[in-house]
């Protein structure tokens, strides 16, 4: 039987960031690379009600590799004081996951300002990460 590697895609739920354009991409460049993605667009759908946190955790278990795609907008979600990406990145890296992570372009029309909590994740990711 041939195995399918996972995809988790984490990225901002607000839809001011405009992330879905980017989710779909991955979407698609996902399942040409014969994978499966797991997106919140999908996932989140069957699970109506549940505590949002807990369903992230199970789609990063339930996932062989993270992606995370980031808009530059720290906090546009929030789970406590965390942005949301951050939380399901730290959720990733405690459980050892094979990662990529994209950061849009400065000149991207949807990249958003970077503040000082951003600049502090965007760093926190390339120390993980090998380039």
């Amino acid at each position: 039987m041939t195995y399918f590697p996972s995809v988790f895609v984490s990225s901002s739920p607000d839809p001011k960031d405009r992330m879905d354009i980017y989710r779909a991409t991955a979407r698609d460049a996902i399942l040409e690379a014969h994978m499966n993605p797991i997106l919140w667009d999908y996932y989140g759908l069957h699970h109506v009600g549940a505590n949002r946190p807990d369903l992230s955790r199970q789609m990063i278990d339930d996932s062989d590799i993270f992606l995370g795609i980031h808009s530059g907008q720290y906090g546009a979600a929030k789970v406590d004081e965390y942005d949301w990406v951050e939380f399901e990145y730290d959720y990733a890296v405690s459980k050892n996951k094979l990662m990529l992570f994209y950061f849009p372009h400065r000149t991207h029309p949807h990249f958003g300002q970077l503040d000082e909590k951003s600049t502090q994740f965007r760093n926190k990711v390339r120390r993980y990460l090998v380039h």
